[in-house]
């Protein structure tokens, strides 16, 4: 089936955009919920475009996915005047005279995997601008070099497209915007991507998705200071960039590195101290491996560079946490996996006046934990998991007065919730998982600490 995105049909109730997605474990964030909202917006009450976003979305994952789409929703669900200009591919699929026919076709999205009606887009829709094809598994691994043809193109996802070579022609496109090249998902022998060093040429960039396993046609270095409007840059490739070429992107608001072994190179372009990453907003430092790295990252050193951060992921071991005046002023969401503290992080990182996520997984390893009065006054959600040796966490009365959302898991050694949680009245929701069977009966109805909460809680185990 082919559908017009700029049909005009009967407006109906607007859809809950989320409830497309079939994955039980999926949540919806208060942003992504947000980000929604204002996409559905935009569909003006076309059902058509509301179920054609839906569909959209279901694929997407996480903020960042949402992100992208909002701002390509006008190239995506823009009505026009005139001939069909918008289209979204599930099932039946157009014949392949159907592009050739239709060649003021701007924009395409693909749900359904047919090879050959795929294939003619490259030779028959010049006008295309917006090229969506995650999920399309039926190139044979390659790109075909007529992608270079389509020289209109803002917006271009190979996402989980198992591409593993990508054409020099690629460089044609001189309007590209966001380029996502993350064609294959899982660590294997196949996952390395063969591109050509000429995305540093493709210079309107403004969000880059390299592979996140990657290898390079030639031996020369991507010079990656010369997109200078780059803002989001994703599985960055230390292996073929200078990493002082990050202090040239002055619009960098997003950076992930995906290597444990960048990240003490990373950490030294801030030497001196005077080299800063002034406009980034969200940093982080992961690792797609099944174990946290066990290399030491200097955290001081990294948020003293990263002066302006709203969300910091950090995976690998940390000796102590810089002092809380040390931190971003307008930090927003931490993570920390594998940080392996031996200190209690609580006294610091309940100073962070605007924190309102905090997720830790085997980010302590001592037996004490300690929330104080005032302490994490605009906290709303917090994760603690696999903490190995807690055994008590104290919870002092008005601390995260703003908590909504508590989640413990696999923490397998505390005894008991905090008394001090019954003092937190905006608690909506307590999820326990991996955790002792005793435990869990002290919280449900009738046990000893089904009390302990300021009201009847739904609990997830």
């Amino acid at each position: 089936m082919v559908v017009p995105l700029n049909i005009i049909v009967d407006a109906v109730s607007v859809v809950v955009i989320y409830v497309y997605h079939d994955d039980s474990e999926f949540r919806i964030s208060k942003d992504m919920e947000n980000l929604g909202r204002e996409m559905v917006a935009r569909c003006a009450g076309l059902p058509l475009a509301i179920i054609v976003l839906g569909g959209l979305l279901a694929t997407k994952e996480t903020l960042d996915e949402w992100d992208i789409v909002h701002r390509n929703i006008k190239s995506h669900l823009d009505s026009s005047t005139g001939s069909i200009r918008r289209l979204a591919i599930f099932s039946d699929v157009p014949t392949n005279n159907y592009y050739k026919e239709n060649p003021q076709i701007r924009s395409l999205i693909y749900f359904n995997d047919i090879s050959e009606q795929v294939k003619s887009v490259f030779k028959y829709s010049k006008l295309l601008r917006v090229l969506d094809l995650e999920g399309i598994q039926s190139l044979d691994g390659q790109l075909p070099e007529q992608i270079g043809s389509l020289i209109h193109l803002r917006f271009l996802s190979l996402k989980k497209t198992h591409i593993r070579e990508l054409p020099s022609s690629i460089v044609n496109l001189v309007c590209l915007e966001t380029l996502n090249l993350e064609t294959i998902e899982e660590l294997s022998w196949e996952s390395t991507v063969l591109i050509p060093t000429v995305i540093w040429k493709m210079k309107k960039l403004r969000h880059l998705y390299p592979p996140k396993w990657c290898n390079y046609l030639t031996d020369d270095k991507m010079q990656l200071a010369k997109l200078s409007n780059l803002q989001t840059l994703v599985n960055f490739p230390t292996n073929k960039c200078d990493v002082r070429d990050l202090l040239s992107l002055t619009n960098l608001k997003k950076l992930v590195l995906n290597d444990p072994r960048d990240f003490q190179e990373f950490r030294e372009i801030f030497n001196p101290p005077n080299k800063k990453l002034s406009s980034l907003r969200s940093l982080s430092m992961k690792t797609e491996m099944l174990s946290f790295p066990d290399k030491v990252v200097d955290v001081e050193q990294v948020v003293q560079g990263c002066p302006r951060l709203h969300k910091l992921h950090i995976e690998g071991r940390i000796n102590k946490l810089p002092n809380h005046q040390e931190f971003p002023p307008c930090l927003a969401k931490l993570t920390l996996w594998g940080s392996r503290l031996v200190e209690d992080p609580m006294p610091i990182l309940e100073k962070l006046p605007y924190l309102r996520v905090l997720r830790g997984w085997e980010a302590f390893i001592g037996k004490q934990m300690v929330c104080s009065e005032k302490g994490f006054p605009q906290l709303k959600s917090l994760l603690l998991r696999g903490l190995p040796n807690l055994q008590e966490w104290t919870v002092e009365a008005g601390a995260m007065p703003s908590l909504g959302r508590l989640e413990i898991t696999d923490c397998n050694k505390l005894e008991t919730v905090p008394d001090g949680l019954k003092f937190v009245s905006a608690l909506q929701e307590l999820e326990i998982r991996w955790m002792p069977r005793a435990f869990k009966h002290r919280l449900k109805e009738g046990g000893e600490d089904s009390t302990k909460s300021s009201t009847c809680l739904p609990l997830l185990f």
